[in-house]
């Protein structure tokens, strides 16, 4: 992030950049500031050295505003680009995080774990809650409901299977998988793909005990990343 500001602030096209990033937030902080000077759009005009009708496209986004006419009002304001630009990422830092995300999972004695980074992700605080991880799905069995190259986020917390659910279950010597669980009946499980071309596995809930199969969590959330 840091190197974003950077950049922003060396290039020759800095407050055209800033500008289209901030441009909402802008308009409001102006319309407060003139709210606690008592300035109309007249006042501002004079102030900043504009036409009054530049001032009011502006503040009311109407019409196209020259980004001169908008630096003018700025300083006319006292309103420091640079501090705007800081109390932006401070919030963002403060409302978003940084997640791994892993492109396996192994089995140990302590129970399931991600065990390879492979990529990482920012989401919201309120999201990455504990219990919660980011895996890298590989394959389209699940296509078109979760694509290749997706990323799911998983709840480990939710260990119970749920009917029609998409869930990630771990089999020793395969893996984990991505799959829609489907209850046959009280004792037979169907680890299904939502793509027709893959087949499916049939667990019974003697298999969950042994150890043949085990429930990683449930996705909650698919993300397809673009590059």
């Amino acid at each position: 992030m840091e190197l974003l500001y950077l950049f922003l602030w060396n290039s020759p096209e800095k407050f055209c950049i800033i500008f289209g990033m901030l441009e909402d937030k802008l308009r409001d902080i102006v319309k407060q500031r003139m709210v606690e000077e008592r300035l109309d759009y007249g006042d501002l005009a004079k102030l900043a050295g504009v036409d009054r009708k530049s001032v009011q496209n502006f503040i009311e986004g109407t019409a196209g505003v020259r980004l001169h006419t908008v630096e003018l009002i700025l300083q006319a304001l006292k309103i420091d680009l640079r501090e705007v630009l800081e109390r932006e990422r401070e919030r963002e830092e403060a409302e978003y995080t940084r997640v791994k995300v892993y492109g396996s999972i192994g089995a140990s004695k302590e129970g399931l774990e991600p065990v390879d980074v492979v990529d990482e992700i920012i989401l919201p605080v309120r999201i990455k809650k504990n219990g919660v991880i980011a895996f890298k799905v590989r394959g389209n069995s699940m296509h078109p409901s979760i694509v290749d190259g997706s990323i799911v986020l998983i709840d480990t917390n939710i260990k119970q299977p749920e009917h029609e659910k998409i869930f990630v279950f771990y089999m020793p010597y395969k893996g984990a998988v991505v799959k829609r669980t489907i209850f046959l009946n009280q004792d037979t499980i169907i680890l299904k793909s939502d793509n027709e071309l893959y087949g499916e596995f049939v667990f019974t809930r003697r298999d969950f005990e042994l150890g043949e199969v085990m429930v990683v969590g449930k996705v909650i959330l698919s993300i397809q990343k673009y590059s």
